[in-house]
């Protein structure tokens, strides 16, 4: 799955679980892609440990101690997604869902492949739906108030920046190589 469906399923799955209380957005955003860290790190492979449950729960310990009984929200959004990474991956999505007390990769045959028209369609459902919740909800209004959290919002941002600075290269590549 790309950014924007982590982004928009972290939300819809946090929002779910929520018990309507005030969700932290750049929090639930941040944590819904920090799995794909890996991608930046070169000695890890991608969907390797920060894919695991088990490490998705010691880097939320501090969620856990500053959030207390809302925690459980922000371990959804990061839960979301590593099972939309199995769901909808590559021909054979894998993570190690259980390092370090295991590593054996964990693989699935997904249902939606990355990249393909009902993976594409799927996440911008997730995308409008997420937009009309987030709306419904008037859970962008603390985004338009300072607050110390917002600076969170880089994480996302960027993240989703890069990938259509990654996609408009390649188009533009694609089009040179075909002249």
């Amino acid at each position: 799955m790309y950014t924007i469906g982590h982004l928009a399923l972290g939300y819809l799955a946090s929002r779910a679980v929520g018990d309507n209380s005030k969700i932290n957005l750049p929090l639930v955003f941040t944590v819904s892609i920090i799995p794909d860290i890996d991608i930046l790190i070169p000695m890890i492979p991608h969907r390797g440990p920060t894919h695991s449950i088990v490490l998705a729960f010691l880097l939320l310990l501090p969620i856990f101690y500053y959030r207390r009984t809302q925690a459980y929200i922000y371990y959804v959004a990061y839960a979301s997604h590593l099972v939309s990474d199995l769901v909808a991956g590559g021909y054979y999505s894998r993570s190690k869902l259980l390092w370090p007390l295991s590593d054996q990769w964990v693989m699935i045959h997904p249902k939606l492949i990355m990249g393909s028209r009902e993976e594409a369609i799927f996440e911008i459902f997730l995308l409008c739906s997420a937009l009309i919740v987030i709306w419904m909800t008037k859970d962008f209004k603390p985004l338009l108030e300072y607050d110390d959290s917002n600076f969170l919002l880089f994480f996302p941002c960027g993240t989703v920046l890069a990938s259509f600075f990654f996609i408009l290269y390649h188009i533009i590549n694609l089009t040179n190589v075909e002249q």
